[in-house]
This record gives C-alpha cells, sequence and structure tokens, in this order.
C-alpha cells in the first residue's frame, strides 16, 4: 500500500495499492479541491509505502 497526502496542507490523505493509483487520486483531489493541476505519476512518487502488519507482529 502507498499512502499521500494532500500538497497543499489541507489534512486530505489518501491510500492505494500502487504508486500510480494514488497519484490518481490526489490528482483528482488537487483538481476539484484546489483547481491545481498535479501530474499523478510525479505525486505517486512522493507517496510513502506502507506496511500492514498487526500489532506484535514486528518481533
Amino acid at each position: 500500500m502507498f499512502k499521500l497526502s494532500c500538497l497543499s496542507g489541507c489534512g486530505f490523505g489518501t491510500t492505494a495499492s500502487t504508486r500510480k493509483g494514488v497519484g490518481v487520486l490526489v490528482m483528482e483531489h488537487m483538481a476539484d479541491e484546489h483547481d491545481m493541476p498535479v501530474d499523478p505519476l510525479e505525486a505517486g512518487e512522493l507517496a510513502l509505502q506502507t506496511y500492514e502488519r498487526s500489532p506484535g507482529s514486528w518481533n
């Protein structure tokens, strides 16, 4: 999974299974809420990869 927050800092955040997917979601948010064009591939490169693990599974 990949996670990315709004590039304008409004508090919006989203996750997707791929960098491209999260980039598309942020692109749509930026266009709808901030009237700002964003390249989804470039935005996806900023996404952080997350690992879903249950508590205690790190041992």
